[in-house]
């Protein structure tokens, strides 16, 4: 993103990018912007856990924190108020208009072979969450063309409308959801969600939290911990080996 976000010439050396994210995206983010030497604004919604805020700063990114507790066009919605303090600021970029090819390609041309060389090409289910949909869609884009049998399947919080919008191609109100980084209250214009995802699976807190404790305890590092967004795609992918046989 950063990258063609230069070659385009919509960020000078040492200008400020400001992103809107309940996610990972803000990490990269910042990773990239302290190496580049930019300035990085996050606006993040307040149910973002303290650790993943704690990081952002002290990878040298301004956090602000705006409410969790409303939709899409209200002014303190994250991807609203940071669109906002771009234009009140004159930011010469804000990372979420570019959030088209520069986000998913990355996962079309390095994500998905990775993951198919190192399974040996045999890989019946890849389980997914979706926030800016750009790992949805740089997989499918892939997938599609090298392994079109390989069945792609929504792991959505329980309050989220992207399940019902895959399941009935229409979604009702907004629910609230504690799972961070995945799930939305809008559809997410890079995820390819009608025809492309054949089963979904509602991943609750209650059935989250504790495959959290499990993975942190027996299946990763101490120093590494897993992103709170993978514990329901971990849930979801083992009921879906069990009643898979697998």
């Amino acid at each position: 993103m950063i990258n063609e976000a230069e070659r385009q010439g919509k960020l000078a050396p040492g200008g400020t990018i400001i992103e809107a994210t309940a996610g990972n995206t803000g990490l990269g983010l910042a990773l990239i912007a302290a190496q580049k030497n930019y300035r990085l604004i996050l606006v993040v919604p307040d149910k973002m856990s303290r650790e993943k805020i704690f990081h952002l700063r002290a990878l040298g990114a301004t956090v602000l924190l705006t409410r969790s507790d409303v939709n899409k066009g209200h002014p303190a919605y994250y991807q609203d108020y940071a669109r906002r303090l771009a234009d009140e600021t004159r930011a010469p970029f804000i990372s979420t208009s570019l959030i088209t090819t520069p986000i998913r390609w990355p996962h079309a041309t390095s994500t998905a072979p990775e993951l198919y060389q190192q399974l040996e090409g045999d890989i019946d289910a890849i389980v997914v969450g979706v926030g800016s949909g750009g790992t949805l869609g740089g997989l499918q884009a892939w997938f599609a063309e090298h392994s079109p049998k390989t069945e792609f399947i929504l792991a959505d919080p329980a309050g989220s409308i992207l399940a019902d919008q895959v399941d009935t191609g229409r979604y009702g109100e907004t629910g609230s959801w504690l799972v961070e980084g995945i799930g939305e209250d809008f559809i997410p214009p890079l995820a390819r969600l009608e025809g492309y995802i054949p089963r979904i699976a509602s991943a609750t807190a209650k059935h989250s939290t504790p495959r959290a404790s499990c993975c942190r305890s027996k299946e990763c590092w101490p120093a590494l911990p897993p992103a709170p967004c993978s514990a329901p795609r971990c849930a979801t992918a083992g009921r879906k080996a069990v009643r898979s046989g697998w």
